[in-house]
């Protein structure tokens, strides 16, 4: 019995390291299309400016940002500086790429690091005690569907329900359904959260449109803050409610500078 616990142990530890190597192949490959991609495809410079510069401003920053270059001489410094945790800089605004990544990839990140936490912790040693016995099991799915959950009379928070094994079956014709989303037939097209999505596009098409309007070096710097907004507004549910309004003070404020810059730079 021991000896076969070991061997189990041994192969368990094999099977993570071998998939754990696995990673760098898969990173490299997709890192290579994506490079290639975007160069094949079409001009980076033009495709980010969308036609608005002359052929000389575009001969500019190609050269400034290293397209004119070999592509082979491209990739290599690519990878060099991918290694070097550099993945360069935006070609619209310069940022350097990385610190995007950071901003807008954070929740991904810690939420793609805890599953793989969760399911190494407790997953891996589950699966192995399963497996050493029998006997039937009975699913339970503890959810909060927006149509039919209650709310909390306190924190106002969609109360979780256990249902049955029988979900299995409705998350496949949910999943068949899902060519549905965004016309009439949309049964969770009709529901608050929903709603607010859509009037959220429509601000912020009105707020993109006074953007551009109202658009000047005293007041460019708020403006790519304001454009960043919905970015904040992560999550579901409550946890989305939470940061909309943030988002939403948030934005006030950053309108009321956006309307009136100081005067000494609006000056300059």
């Amino acid at each position: 019995m021991a000896t076969a616990v070991k061997s189990s142990s041994g192969s368990l530890r094999a099977y993570l390291i071998t998939r754990l190597l696995l990673v760098i192949p898969m990173v490299w490959i997709l890192v290579t299309l994506v490079f290639f991609v975007v160069r094949v495809v079409g001009d980076p410079i033009q495709s980010a400016f969308g036609g608005r510069l002359s052929p000389h401003e575009i001969a500019i920053r190609r050269h400034s940002a290293g397209l004119d270059r070999p592509l082979l001489t491209q990739y290599w410094e690519y990878l060099r500086g991918v290694l070097h945790g550099d993945f360069g800089t935006s070609l619209t605004d310069h940022t350097r790429i990385s610190h995007i990544l950071i901003v807008n990839g954070a929740a991904t990140l810690e939420l793609t690091f805890w599953a793989l936490l969760v399911a190494l912790i407790v997953g891996v040693p589950l699966g192995r005690i399963a497996a050493r016995f029998d006997g039937t099991y009975k699913l339970r799915f503890h959810l909060a569907p927006p149509l039919v959950a209650e709310r909390d009379p306190q924190t106002g928070h969609l109360q979780k329900r256990a249902y049955g094994p029988w979900m299995l079956g409705a998350f496949r014709v949910l999943a068949k359904l899902r060519r549905l989303r965004g016309t009439r037939f949309d049964l969770f097209g009709y529901t608050a959260e929903r709603k607010t999505e859509r009037r959220l596009i429509a601000e912020y098409d009105a707020l993109l449109d006074e953007i551009v309007s109202s658009l000047a070096p005293a007041n460019s710097a708020t403006a790519v803050e304001l454009a960043r907004l919905p970015l904040e507004i992560r999550g579901f549910g409550h946890v989305k409610e939470a940061n909309l309004r943030h988002a939403k003070a948030k934005e006030a404020d950053l309108l009321a500078r956006f309307r009136s810059p100081p005067r000494a730079m609006a000056a300059e």
